[in-house]
């Protein structure tokens, strides 16, 4: 993946402060769960995954960064198996 952001407004992106916290059985977003848990396991493994991402400034009413610049490199990434977590309910 690569990417760049010229600014990166948080408020857009993340729940106003207000919104309680999710508890351990309900996700940001619970319709998309079903989803992820019904979706079958990728056919191989393991995964490389590589990635570039650059934001010129990020901002937020709390938080006000410039000039991010995240490279990652991973292999051998294995899933989770969808038998070893039970999904939540």
């Amino acid at each position: 993946m690569e990417a760049t952001i010229t600014e990166l407004d948080l408020a857009k992106l993340l729940p106003p402060l207000e919104t309680p916290a999710p508890s351990a059985t309900q996700g940001w977003h619970p319709a998309l769960e079903s989803v992820v848990w019904a979706a079958p396991a990728p056919a191989m493994l393991p995964m490389k995954l590589t990635g570039h991402l650059t934001v010129g400034h990020i901002k937020h009413e709390f938080y006000d960064a410039q000039s991010l610049d995240v490279k990652w490199n991973l292999t051998d990434v294995t899933p989770i198996s969808h038998g070893s977590v039970d999904p939540p309910t």
